[in-house]
């Protein structure tokens, strides 16, 4: 796509569609007339308090999170409707980290210029229709000049995200200070139970979460709040879903406590309130947490049944342990089918529901049409491929460690195995291939017409493919190239957007 030479001042919805908006004031005909609601006139983020202009001397009593100036740089401002005075990242910095040289660290701005830095990179936009993305509500819940849990542990990832683009031992050192700070203010809010249900609590935890991310230190360990987020999910019960932030956070929750349970084998803290078993029937996003779920039971029963000690064919409790096997057997199928179900009726929701989005596909569709997939959709569907992989794996370790002949180093292939493994097996590598091929969709650095370009908030889609891509280097069963392929990938998000768990390395 060739640049037109201007910006588009047009509504948020009409650049999206990519039609001709007639910008009127306050909302646009073109939306009344489609009956949708028109989002306004500008794309930028706003704290929930605005800035107000306070002069330098002023600030002298200034809290953990200095933003208000009556000089602020012009690159800093971040509310008003002039394209001219916007932060447009895309027109600014060809970098994100010649976006930070642009603003020098000093001691009055290096807070701001690292917050900005941060929602900028790994905060995806708040889209119109609500699709729940990586923290886009956050920069409506952050208070302006505030010190409470959520902003301290904002600015304790953000300090460490640009200590990780600029290396100043300075910023790491203030990150760890916050950070501590952070978890002890966490920690009187629990105390208290006051406001713990709040939205600003559970985005603090996520955010600490995220910490672990991006310095790469104690990644994957067992202090990863997995219990106080399956605490706070259980105590804010059904009625966090009756808001686009409070379906967002606890959908961005369950990632993170089905990860925990991969990682750890642990079923304990993978279905907080049962919430998307009950709500799978009515919205895809809730039935793909839920077939997520019921994927790890199954992958814990298949570990569980094949530690067991083998029997003989002529013993007593052989006959026994043949039909555990074939029901559990006949599980894994009944879900890989509803997998393969679940992109039919995913892709009927999204014509149905989302305007502009690409639309889930089946396995091994992806590489075969020209598709534009939004980020979220992208996300999507890597996230759910990965479910699938996951099953895939463990279905073939089980028949790995249960039906390997040892006394004579042959395998013996149960007939009900005979004719499933080659096409598992197939269906790991096709699985993997669409994972891969949604990652620079995922990370925003394709445009529409299939040419690579430099997006802002490349960190928000890392941060959710994260762990998928992992999964995918342990993977025994994938070919040398996809390995090579998803290696680039991990190389490039510890490289260039600075998330150093995604090699395994610290700072």
């Amino acid at each position: 796509m060739v640049f037109p030479g201007r910006i588009s001042k047009g509504c948020i919805r009409c650049r999206q569609r990519k039609i001709k908006c007639d910008e009127t004031k306050p909302t646009c005909r073109r939306c009344h007339v489609h009956g949708r609601p028109c989002p306004g006139y500008t794309d930028q983020f706003y704290f929930r308090d605005p800035l107000q202009r306070r002069s330098f001397e002023s600030s002298k009593a200034a809290s953990p999170i200095r933003s208000k100036s009556s000089k602020l740089p012009r690159q800093l401002k971040t509310h008003g409707t002039d394209d001219k005075c916007a932060w447009n990242l895309d027109k600014r910095a060809q970098s994100q980290r010649a976006m930070l040289l642009m603003f020098p660290i000093t001691d009055l701005w290096d807070e701001h210029a690292c917050l900005s830095y941060f929602i900028h990179r790994f905060v995806a936009p708040n889209s119109a229709d609500n699709f729940p993305s990586h923290l886009s509500f956050l920069p409506s819940i952050l208070i302006d000049d505030g010190h409470g849990l959520l902003e301290v542990t904002t600015l304790s990832v953000a300090q460490m995200a640009a200590y990780n683009q600029l290396g100043r031992d300075r910023l790491r050192v203030q990150s760890y200070r916050n950070y501590g700070r952070a978890i002890g203010l966490l920690q009187d809010t629990i105390s208290s139970g006051q406001g713990v249900t709040d939205d600003r609590v559970l985005a603090a935890v996520l955010l600490l979460c995220t910490f672990k991310d991006i310095s790469g230190e104690g990644f994957g360990d067992p202090s990863e709040h997995a219990s106080g987020l399956y605490s706070l999910l259980e105590m804010r019960g059904v009625g966090q879903l009756a808001t686009g932030s409070g379906f967002e956070l606890y959908i961005l929750s369950l990632l993170r406590l089905q990860v925990y349970s991969f990682l750890h084998d642990d079923d304990t803290y993978s279905d907080p309130g049962g919430l998307e078993h009950f709500l799978g029937p009515f919205d895809p996003l809730m039935r793909a947490m839920s077939l997520t779920t019921k994927m790890l039971h199954l992958r814990h029963a298949l570990v569980k049944c094949s530690m067991q000690q083998p029997m003989d064919a002529s013993s007593p409790g052989s006959q026994g342990r043949e039909e555990v096997d074939a029901r559990l057997l006949d599980d894994c199928f009944q879900t890989l089918y509803e997998f393969d179900f679940w992109d039919e009726e995913a892709a009927v929701y999204w014509r149905n529901t989302f305007e502009g989005r690409a639309v889930p596909i089946a396995l091994g569709k992806v590489a075969m049409g020209s598709h534009y997939y939004d980020p979220e959709t992208a996300c999507t569907i890597i996230l759910i491929r990965s479910s699938r992989l996951i099953l895939l794996i463990s279905m073939l370790g089980y028949h790995e460690r249960v039906h390997l002949d040892l006394r004579g180093g042959h395998r013996s292939v149960d007939a009900r195995w005979a004719d499933c493994l080659p096409a598992l097996e197939h269906h790991v590598r096709a699985t993997i291939d669409d994972m891969l091929l949604c990652v620079p969709y995922a990370l925003a650095n394709v445009n529409p017409s299939g040419q690579p370009v430099h997006r802002p908030n490349d960190g928000a889609g890392a941060l959710i493919i994260l762990q998928p891509l992992k999964i995918i280097t342990s993977c025994q069963y994938a070919t040398s190239q996809q390995l090579l392929v998803c290696d680039t990938f991990l190389a490039h998000m510890n490289r260039a957007i600075g998330i150093k768990s995604a090699t395994g390395g610290g700072s």
